[in-house]
């Protein structure tokens, strides 16, 4: 086993699963509901009490309290957090109540070491949320039990993306360049074109080698998380979590030679808009416009060494193949057929 943070120990007895046991129960968790939904803001009531009554203390976003006042007072003893309060130092377990969306935006309030995700499903697609929200109880009464059982568990990949712009001045050498964005991201990087009219150009390179020259709407950089999400829809293949690539797929190519592709988990790619290029481009991370690229600049992107580990509800092979096949309608009807 590798003890990855205090009070945690991970274990993989093979390629196929790899499963986690608290040395101690978890002391201290972050609750992040989505806003809006009154089913959820009673849920998270309930399961506050719960878990205040096994003497757990719960920690919610600032921007939660901000937003309904009233639960200041409803929940009585709950911790929030500033943006320089490190979390990875304090939090022992993350617990989601929402969609898809709601995973993604609790993975971005972690810049580094990040601690397991129980994530319930209560939002429209629930691809990456396996456990019904209906039964959080059993869920967590089993979570928190006193035999602290093996759970099977997926450590999803992010990636690091990193804009890079020329520093400007006369005393500025050929190759220096700005960090002006350093951030994580857990299903997908999107160059685009945005409201340009112009098509998007841009230089791909790999490992220091310049690959090839992208004409058309955009170039997806999708994690094997996000391979089911706009890069499926780019046309981009399904790729299971446990695989380690970085999904290249292009988007409306000018050429329909360029297919999409596969890279190691090893590679750094750099995605840059030529000299040559027409207009600048549109840097956008998990769904969200993150600022405009100007020609020149470029973009590189590898794999984060802070991945975030997901708990299952049966195994991270299963439970992809239950999302795929309900969330997707992957095949469904096929099967069956003889």
């Amino acid at each position: 086993p590798i003890i990855v943070q205090e009070g945690l120990t991970v274990s993989s007895g093979s390629a196929k699963s790899i499963v986690m046991q608290w040395q101690e129960r978890p002391k201290n968790v972050l609750l992040i509901a989505k806003p809006g939904d009154p089913l959820i803001t009673a849920t998270l009531q309930d399961m506050f009490a719960w878990l205040t009554s096994q003497k757990v203390a719960c920690v919610v976003e600032p921007q939660l309290l901000l937003e309904q006042p009233v639960l200041k007072r409803l929940l009585t003893g709950v911790l929030t957090f500033s943006e320089s309060d490190d979390l990875a130092k304090h939090i022992d377990l993350v617990i989601t109540i929402g969609g898809d969306g709601t995973l993604t935006w609790a993975a971005s309030r972690f810049h580094s070491a990040m601690p397991p995700v129980l994530s319930f499903a209560a939002g429209s697609l629930g691809f990456l949320t396996p456990f019904p929200l209906e039964s959080w109880v059993r869920t967590l009464t089993r979570l928190f039990s006193p035999q602290r059982m093996p759970i099977p568990l997926v450590p999803r990949m992010r990636l690091h993306v990193r804009v890079k712009r020329r520093k400007s001045g006369g005393g500025s050498s050929e190759g220096e360049f700005d960090t002006l964005h350093d951030v994580h991201c857990m299903n997908e990087v999107l160059v685009h074109r945005g409201r340009n009219m112009n098509l998007a150009k841009l230089d791909i390179g790999v490992d220091g080698e310049k690959v090839t020259l992208l004409q058309g709407d955009g170039l997806i950089l999708a994690t094997p998380t996000g391979s089911t999400a706009y890069s499926l829809a780019a046309g981009g293949s399904m790729v299971h979590p446990g695989v380690p690539g970085i999904l290249l797929t292009p988007v409306s190519p000018h050429s329909l030679s360029f297919r999409p592709a596969v890279l190691p988990d090893s590679s750094l790619i750099s995605v840059a808009v030529p000299p040559t290029a027409r207009s600048g481009c549109t840097l956008s991370v998990d769904g969200k416009e993150r600022c405009m690229l100007r020609v020149g600049d470029a973009v590189e992107v590898s794999v984060s060494p802070h991945p975030v580990p997901t708990i299952c509800k049966a195994t991270g092979t299963a439970d992809w193949f239950a999302s795929v096949q309900g969330a997707l309608q992957w095949n469904l009807g096929r099967a069956e057929q003889k």
